[in-house]
């Protein structure tokens, strides 16, 4: 096994739709808890805010999204294409910008806003699913379903 072997073995790997689909929710997840304290500490006022410590927490805060990353890229892994997680996504956003319109700007929404967005994200495979497997059964894209 020579170098190309190697690398065609790594290559493999990042290739995986479980992989980068769980380094997406993963990193989704960290730039959601980034954003937040960034949120609080302007609304607080910077030199007030002691939130910049609990940026050390974003990596492990970050797990439960890259759980829901795991569950679109195995959906995906089953319906090549970006049609699974650009539904995903924007139902991601949809729970996002629900959980900002309906919740207060409190320490809450660091619970609400994760339940909406990751509800979101299970309504968008929910309604993008099942027409992309009927896109690909009318197109010929799947040999069988």
């Amino acid at each position: 096994m020579g170098e190309t072997g190697m690398s065609e073995s790594q290559s493999s790997w990042r290739r995986s739709p479980f992989f980068c689909g769980s380094l997406a929710g993963w990193l989704i997840g960290m730039l959601w808890w980034t954003g937040l304290l960034v949120a609080f500490a302007l609304k607080d006022g910077i030199e007030h805010s002691s939130k910049a410590s609990l940026l050390v927490y974003a990596p492990l805060i970050a797990i439960p999204w890259a759980a829901i990353g795991l569950l679109v890229g195995a959906t995906n892994a089953m319906l090549r294409g970006y049609w699974v997680p650009i539904a995903a996504f924007l139902g991601t956003l949809g729970g996002g910008f629900y959980s900002i319109a309906t919740s207060p700007f409190d320490g809450w929404l660091a619970i609400t806003m994760p339940i909406a967005c990751m509800s979101g994200t299970f309504i968008g495979l929910v309604v993008g699913v099942p027409p992309r497997i009927m896109l690909g059964w009318l197109k010929g894209w799947e040999d069988s379903l």
